[in-house]
């Protein structure tokens, strides 16, 4: 990975080529849609919500208008948009994704080529991009974090910029990108604070310019929500639809979050002692590589390019500590439900990788490293991309052959689904699969009374009463109850004894059970 001109046109053209093929390995793989999720279907409804002019909002199971305040509007916003040339909100979801993951690959080759000025690390960037199943798995999914990521690499790019040349134009260009994260998801308040650290503690000029800059910078980055903020409030009196509650994350949904991590570079198959180990190696190397860009910093040694590379990640490790600061407050005082999983972790990896490649570049500048070591880091590099493509075409196999979520084949196909579908409108449905069913039968369909409020951690409150209300409707012949397994390992959920006790095991499908009070007249 010898340096060259990595900002001409004959490298710009590589990492659009990159990009084009990461968006149509998308659209290959995604035959059946991407993968909607309870949060999906909330977005998606949202989405046609504005299409419809029925404002940012979703229909309940008893068809009753919400609004939607959980998420912030930007992301449902842009596929109403894209709607609006007349393509399906599920399809108009699946464009956008092949879009994102192509934005996501040239960027994150751009940033490093900007810092590098070497094609080959910029090439090799965009292909990690290209084949990490963790990023693939975000991008096949009509969920916030692909856009997320988008807005951020836009703020790095455009705030090392800034820090490179200062302009207006330039800090302009960032603080939008921390606005677009913020209004696609609520943790872009991170970006907000990670702008106001940099420009605080790496801008140039006496520091009660620098403290000004910064503080204007960040008001000016979160002032676009705060209408957003008053409307939810208006409707709902609350800004988030969170309430602050303390609940500090278990041990066990820490490991998770460890685990997680431990398998961006080796397989989940692999012991997790040893992908642990390997990922503390290389969390070692990379602390040292800190240590010595430290001394450059300290001893004026840097050079324009060096200094271009310590900006990029100094900014990188801000927003990888205020993002992990900000995901931890979550959740333990707001989100208590929240698994740390790829999906939660997945900018952090992205920022990272990119910190990792620019650590190892400017190490193997400045202690001017031979061929051996640029050998030996082409050949490990090529074999972490064959096995990012070897696990990514897994996940595309399958996403191939079944999708995931509820426009997974099993769903599209579902006996159940077409059974509630030519339901008279007379029949009530209630069902632990609300979100899913209503989506894909295109009725108004009930839930089950959850329990446990995910989100609270706690018991919630007129439980008794909602469950005592859907059962005089079940064993009045009003309504039937259709469950999807596994009920008992939804720790929200009330037991199946609880719902279902006194009815009558109606009819079995190939994806679900059916109660009914006895007697109650066959279905159609």
């Amino acid at each position: 990975m010898n340096d060259s001109s990595a900002t001409g046109k004959s490298a710009w053209l590589r990492l659009v080529i990159l990009a084009i093929l990461a968006s149509i390995a998308v659209i290959i793989l995604t035959p059946w849609g991407v993968e909607v999720s309870h949060d999906g279907v909330l977005y998606l409804a949202a989405a046609e919500g504005l299409l419809t002019c029925r404002g940012i909002s979703w229909i309940s199971g008893e068809g009753a208008i919400k609004p939607l305040t959980h998420f912030p509007p930007l992301y449902l916003s842009l596929l109403a948009a894209i709607g609006l040339t007349g393509l399906d909100i599920v399809f108009a979801a699946r464009m956008f994704a092949a879009t994102l993951i192509g934005i996501n690959v040239f960027l994150t080759g751009w940033i490093v080529a900007r810092t590098t000025r070497s094609e080959g690390w910029s090439l090799f960037a965009a292909l990690l991009v290209l084949t990490s199943p963790v990023l693939l798995r975000q991008h096949l999914r009509a969920m916030s974090e692909a856009p997320f990521m988008a807005f951020s690499l836009l703020w790095l790019m455009s705030l090392g910029a800034y820090l490179r040349r200062p302009s207006h134009r330039r800090l302009l260009v960032a603080c939008a990108a921390v606005s677009g994260a913020l209004l696609t998801r609520y943790i872009g308040v991170s970006l907000v604070a990670a702008t106001g650290i940099a420009l605080l503690l790496l801008g140039s000029d006496v520091w009660w310019r620098r403290f000004g800059r910064a503080a204007g910078a960040m008001a000016l980055a979160y002032l676009p929500i705060v209408p957003w903020y008053i409307r939810n409030w208006a409707l709902t009196g609350n800004a988030t639809n969170r309430v602050l509650i303390f609940h500090p994350p278990e041990v066990a949904r820490l490991k998770q979050g460890v685990a997680s991590m431990s398998a961006w570079l080796l397989p989940e198959q692999v012991p997790l002692w040893v992908r642990l180990g390997f990922l503390g190696f290389m969390g070692i190397l990379v602390l040292g590589a800190q240590v010595l860009i430290c001394r450059l910093q300290t001893r004026g040694k840097a050079s324009p390019q060096d200094q271009n590379a310590i900006h990029t990640l100094a900014l990188a490790l801000v927003g990888m500590i205020c993002y992990g600061a900000v995901l931890i407050a979550s959740l333990t005082f707001f989100d208590a439900a929240t698994p740390i999983d790829n999906r939660l972790l997945s900018p952090i990896y992205l920022l990272a990788l990119i910190y990792g490649l620019v650590s190892l570049w400017l190490v193997q500048r400045r202690l001017r490293l031979g061929h051996g070591f640029a050998l030996s880091l082409g050949l490990a590099g090529a074999a972490l991309v064959a096995l990012n493509l070897a696990r990514s075409a897994a996940i595309g196999e399958q996403m191939r052959g079944e999708g995931a979520g509820f426009t997974a084949r099993r769903w599209r196909t579902s006996e159940t689904v077409d059974l509630v579908r030519r339901l008279p409108d007379s029949v009530e449905v209630y069902t632990n699969e609300m979100l899913g069913l209503s989506f894909l039968a295109g009725r108004p369909v009930f839930p089950v009374p959850e329990k446990i409020d995910p989100v609270k951690a706690q018991e919630r409150a007129g439980f008794p009463e909602a469950l005592a209300a859907m059962r005089e409707d079940l064993l009045g012949g009003e309504a039937i109850l259709v469950i999807f397994p596994p009920l008992s390992k939804m720790v929200e959920m009330p037991s199946l004894e609880e719902v279902a006790g006194g009815l009558s095991v109606y009819q079995e499908t190939s994806d679900a059970q059916i109660y009914a009070a006895p007697g109650f007249e066959p279905l159609p």
